[in-house]
């Protein structure tokens, strides 16, 4: 497990979140010396994380992100082809349906940190938490204004 940061959350993220998200990456990386950042490409969350690191990379351009694909590129990708992106080994042999939960337990076995948005006990989002306390992450959960818990 590396000391990079993941992240989960609702496709249907609200906006609101942009604000505490963007705050919570800046102070893993001034406090905690967090430089490593992994985020999926699915839905509202993952885009206001990606923005959010975008951001984060002119002020810290130490840090390092990748925008962790569950498919092939050229499938799904980020909007902007300038983000650098990972494809886990082996997920091409995944079956489409399973790519996602897939991508996401390779998020939760490759970090150290999990920020997440999370208000429903059901779904991609919920699972990939519920794996990352099952597996000893430090969890922010920005739904439940949790402070970090070390691992």
């Amino acid at each position: 497990m590396s000391d990079a940061c993941g992240f989960c959350g609702h496709a249907d993220t609200p906006e609101k979140v942009y604000a505490p998200l963007r705050s919570c990456i800046e102070e893993l990386i001034c406090r905690q010396g967090v430089r490593e950042f992994y985020v999926g490409s699915e839905g509202a969350f993952d885009r206001m994380a990606l923005r959010a690191l975008r951001e984060m990379k002119k002020k810290y351009p130490a840090i390092r992100y990748a925008v962790v694909l569950a498919r092939l590129p050229g499938k799904s990708g980020p909007a902007d082809p300038a983000d650098p992106t990972l494809f886990p080994e082996g997920l091409e042999k995944a079956p489409p349906r399973f790519a996602i939960p897939h991508r996401n337990r390779w998020m939760v076995d490759n970090c150290r940190w999990m920020v997440a948005y999370v208000t429903r006990g059901f779904g991609g989002a919920a699972k990939t938490l519920a794996r990352a306390r099952r597996k000893g992450l430090a969890v922010i959960d920005l739904a439940a204004s949790s402070a970090p818990r070390a691992p």
